[in-house]
């Protein structure tokens, strides 16, 4: 997760109800060159990592994706 976080906006003139509001991809710590798409819609999170996928709750993906937001 090195490195700075580009969050991206999704269009909201084209984005459908229920897609993401803001995405970005997080690098993963253990495997270099992996990446996994944290997204926000409304006020949820969601990841592609294994630890999200497997047990759900917040990972260090959506935590980094979090401190990003509130450094902006």
């Amino acid at each position: 997760m090195s490195g700075a976080i580009k969050i991206t906006q999704a269009d909201p003139a084209r984005r459908k109800p229920g897609e993401a509001q803001r995405y970005a991809y997080i690098g993963s710590l253990t495997t270099p060159g992996k990446t996994y798409l944290v997204t926000k819609t409304g006020h949820t999170y969601r990841c592609t990592c294994p630890a999200f996928m497997f047990r759900g709750g917040v990972c260090k993906h959506i935590s980094a994706f979090r401190a990003a937001e509130r450094a902006r």
